[in-house]
């Protein structure tokens, strides 16, 4: 029997000096390979760009979802910061103390 295409689907160590090769072959391969190429598909429909262009739009769409996730915390910050303005202008003396009371809604 010939073996023809076959396609290496994982590695690992399983041992000193020992690795797992997991493969596929014969028609295994072909479903193999039609599946990647509908997840390729997929995602060029999803992100709206050619194959080639995939990992690129991937790296630029993480890019921006790191910016967002920072802006939003700094964000997040300065209403912090900005609360406590408030609150502290709200400031009353009771003796020789600084008071404030504030309603916190959960």
């Amino acid at each position: 029997a010939e073996i023809r295409a076959f396609k290496i689907i994982s590695e690992q160590g399983i041992a000193s000096g020992i690795r797992r090769i997991e493969a596929v072959a014969g028609e295994a391969f072909i479903e193999y390979i039609n599946s990647r190429d509908s997840q390729m598909k997929r995602l060029c429909s999803t992100l709206k760009v050619k194959a080639e262009d995939v990992t690129n739009r991937v790296d630029n769409l993480l890019e921006e979802l790191r910016t967002a996730r920072k802006e939003a915390s700094d964000l997040r910050s300065k209403a912090a910061v900005y609360r406590a303005s408030v609150i502290s202008n709200k400031a009353f003396t009771v003796g020789t103390s600084q008071t404030v009371r504030v309603l916190v809604e959960s």
